[in-house]
């Protein structure tokens, strides 16, 4: 599984604030967050398999992840959920990102799966697992694993929670900090990044979306962060940005 850390708009001028650790079998860690073309430019790494990603943002800055979630019928040969990812990358909104997404899932075509889609207006969670849900989630901490989002049933999703409800981030810097140390955990209580002996967390990313775009953040940790140190990769969010400048001349 992986999990997915947001605070949705608790922090003034930035709407959304993420941690987000993938898990996947080593051999297929994927490459490092850069620039990818597309119908909208976007940020992603790429899973070295499938030729999809697990994690990217676009220069609408619009945000889509996946996590896996079971499911108890799929296709002999699914489609990859990356692609699917990659696809909604083309999207100029997390609204009709999620909408896609629904539509997508509904057709029984992919394994099991969350996909979270946001922007600075709204933050969406699309369960595919044997049964579709669409949720728009409100203002708050939400933690999402392999189950529902803020699953009260996951050990990872209460401890994750429960850290940042007792860290009260007030700004963007205490808010990274919080989400920082969740992302690392790697021991007791919780162990967020996993240590397997085939599969495990193999990549780490932290984002901020400043309503400024030039304030926003971005840090990608190519290995598990808590033995990975974070590369400052803000740099990716502003040649997004120019992008974005240029297409609207």
């Amino acid at each position: 599984m992986c999990l997915i850390a947001v605070l949705h708009r608790m922090i003034d001028d930035v709407p959304i604030i993420m941690a987000a650790n993938r898990e996947e079998a080593y051999a297929r860690g994927g490459t490092t967050l850069d620039l990818r073309p597309g119908p909208l430019p976007f940020v992603a790494g790429i899973d070295p398999i499938a030729g999809g990603t697990w994690f990217g943002m676009n220069s609408s800055r619009v945000i889509i992840a996946v996590t896996n979630r079971k499911k108890s019928k799929i296709a002999e040969q699914p489609r990859s959920r990356g692609l699917l990812v990659t696809e909604l990358l083309a999207c100029r909104s997390a609204r009709e990102a999620s909408q896609h997404a629904a539509k997508a899932l509904a057709t029984d075509q992919y394994a099991g799966c969350n996909l979270l889609c946001a922007d600075s207006d709204s933050l969406w969670i699309i369960h595919g697992g044997d049964w579709l849900r669409v949720r728009s989630l409100a203002p708050g901490f939400h933690i999402l694993t392999n189950g529902d989002v803020n699953d009260p049933t996951d050990p990872r999703c209460v401890w994750a929670l429960e850290t940042l409800y007792q860290s009260v981030p007030r700004t963007l810097d205490e808010s990274f900090d919080a989400l920082r140390m969740i992302a690392c955990q790697g021991g007791l209580p919780v162990p967020i990044c996993l240590h397997g002996p085939e599969r495990g967390t193999v990549a780490g990313t932290l984002l901020a979306l400043h309503e400024r775009p030039r304030r926003g953040r971005l840090f990608h940790a190519n290995g598990p962060p808590d033995q990975t140190a974070y590369a400052d990769r803000t740099d990716l969010l502003w040649e997004l940005e120019s992008l974005e400048q240029k297409a609207k001349r």
